[in-house]
């Protein structure tokens, strides 16, 4: 055999090899989140060295937005055709329906994406928020999803928003507080 692909192996076509880095990078953001997974190890996961995960994606930023991105195009196809008879929605089956064609997907997007704290920041805000002040929960919530990306709110973090003050409901902010620009 001549030159460096080794015998067995074969070149995937772009699309084929990019959608194998997206299984492998779903597969690393499951198991550690965004912070801690670094391309190296996504690579890994992909079967491919860094430099073929960087020629498909330019930033782990841009992966980890396609792959959320698939995941949640996955996962409302799957949702949509699973909803339950009598007006109930989506329920318990058609989620695990969800979870059982893609656990690493489902693993990612709850635990580890923003998606969890989005929807509680939003619920709270919907309680406990003034909506003369949507505009800077919006600033500020967004920031705090750009600078947790994958984390999980500690209590540290927890900020008291609107009424909600000395209550255990709040806002995961942490840093984003002076990257929205209002502290």
């Amino acid at each position: 055999m001549t030159g460096t692909r080794k015998e067995g192996t074969s070149r995937l076509p772009r699309d084929q090899r990019r959608q194998s880095i997206l299984d492998g990078a779903t597969r690393a953001f499951a198991q550690a989140g965004f912070s801690a997974t670094r391309m190296a190890e996504i690579a890994r996961a992909s079967g491919v060295t860094p430099i073929i995960v960087y020629r498909h994606f330019g930033s782990k930023e841009e992966l980890y937005r396609a792959a959320l991105g698939r995941v949640c195009r996955r996962l409302s196809v799957e949702l949509e055709a699973g909803q339950e008879p009598g007006g109930f929605g989506v329920g318990a089956e058609s989620v695990l329906a969800a979870a059982r064609h893609d656990a690493d997907g489902c693993r990612f997007l709850w635990r580890h994406a923003v998606v969890g704290y989005l929807v509680e920041a939003v619920l709270n805000w919907l309680e406990y928020g003034d909506p003369k002040r949507d505009a800077l929960f919006v600033k500020a919530t967004n920031a705090a999803m750009r600078a947790d990306a994958g984390s999980k709110p500690t209590p540290k973090k927890l900020i008291p928003w609107g009424r909600c003050a000395g209550r255990r409901h709040g806002v995961a902010v942490g840093r984003a507080q002076s990257a929205a620009g209002s502290g």
